[in-house]
This record gives structure tokens, C-alpha cells and sequence, in this order.
């Protein structure tokens, strides 16, 4: 662990220690710290934005609800990931029961996201390519549609950055698991996105 890192785990440790003796300013600290990481985190494994914020919140509840029951046997930071893999997982699963237990595509809908963030008009090629507003939404939809596995994995090392180890933590699983997970998402992922790339 960098020395960075030890700083922002012992202080991440100061606060939930605080949190767990009713200190709710403490607690407040910490969403402020994580909540555009998580949301982020959740909109793209789950493709839509209205679900992200109402799965984000289901999150920090969970986590004000459950604060006294960490015990410090890992980072705060990983137990917060496997609270985000968790209400992600849960939260796909009452998405397919809101739709008659059929299995769609957890992607935006046509125009779903357009109006909570449109397209910068200055981002379009005069060549007619995509914008970047259209390759965001597509990575995200095909972030959305892998497997759970290979969709936590992807999040997790890509978007978030996290280290294998980190990964291996949060998943409960062996770091060669992570690795293996991490290149057939890549893969699908790129196939997915064939249309986009060159």
C-alpha cells in the first residue's frame, strides 16, 4: 500500500469510527467522498441513470444502516464496493421482475438519458461520426449488457481503477479470476462496440 494510500484508508478509518459513534457529520464526509465514484460505478452497470441515483441511494442507506457491523478487517473502500456489487446485483434482479421475469437489455432506452444529459452541439464531427456523447452512451449500454461477473470486473479496474488485488478483495476471488474475467469482457466489450471503433 502507497503512502497515499495507508493516509486516505486511516482517514477513511477516522471517519467510520466516528460513524459508528453516532457521528453523523462523519458519516456525511464519507458520502461526499464516494457518492460521484459510486454513482458513476452504478450508472454504468446498470445503463441508466434514474436506476443509478435510486441504486446509489439504496447504497449510503445501506451502508448508515450497516456502518456499526464493520470490523475493520479490510478497507472501508472494499467494503463499500461489495455493498455497491450487491445493491447493483439486487436492483437488476427487481428491474427483471418489474418487467414480467422477461430479460432485457439493461442499456438506455431510445432517448432515455436525453433529457437529463443532452449532447454538447459543439461535440458533433461535421464528417457525421459519433460524438461523444453518442460513444459514452454506447460503452455505457455495453458495460450494461455483459454478464455480472464480467460487468463488476470491467467497472472495477477500468472505470474505477482499482488494482487486482483490490478487485480480487471486493469479489472474493483469485486475482487470476480477475484477470480472466477482466480480458473476456475487454473482448465482448470490443466486439460490442465494433461499430464505433475503427
Amino acid at each position: 500500500m502507497s503512502l497515499s494510500q495507508q493516509t486516505q484508508h486511516e482517514h477513511d478509518l477516522s471517519l467510520v469510527r466516528r460513524s459508528q459513534a453516532g457521528d453523523t457529520a462523519a458519516f456525511e464526509q464519507l458520502v461526499l467522498k464516494y457518492q460521484d465514484a459510486v454513482f458513476n460505478a452504478t450508472h454504468k452497470m446498470l445503463g441508466n441513470r434514474d436506476d443509478a441515483a435510486e441504486t446509489a441511494q439504496e447504497i449510503f442507506l445501506n451502508l448508515f444502516r450497516s456502518i456499526r457491523s464493520f470490523r475493520e478487517e479490510a478497507q472501508f473502500s472494499t467494503y463499500l464496493w461489495r455493498t455497491v456489487i450487491n445493491c447493483v446485483t439486487s436492483a437488476r434482479r427487481k428491474r427483471v421482475v418489474r418487467r414480467g421475469m422477461k430479460v432485457v437489455p439493461f442499456g438506455p432506452a431510445q432517448g432515455e438519458d436525453a433529457e437529463m444529459d443532452p449532447p454538447d452541439p459543439g461535440a458533433v464531427e461535421p464528417d457525421g461520426s459519433m460524438t461523444a456523447y453518442e460513444t459514452r452512451n454506447a460503452v455505457t449500454a455495453a458495460i450494461a449488457e455483459l454478464e455480472e461477473e464480467f460487468r463488476a470486473v470491467v467497472v472495477l479496474k477500468d472505470i474505477e481503477g482499482l488494482d487486482y488485488d483490490g478487485i480480487s478483495n471486493i469479489l472474493k476471488v483469485p486475482v487470476g479470476t480477475v484477470k480472466s474475467r477482466l480480458h473476456r469482457a475487454r473482448c465482448q466489450l470490443r466486439e460490442k462496440l465494433a461499430d464505433f471503433v475503427e
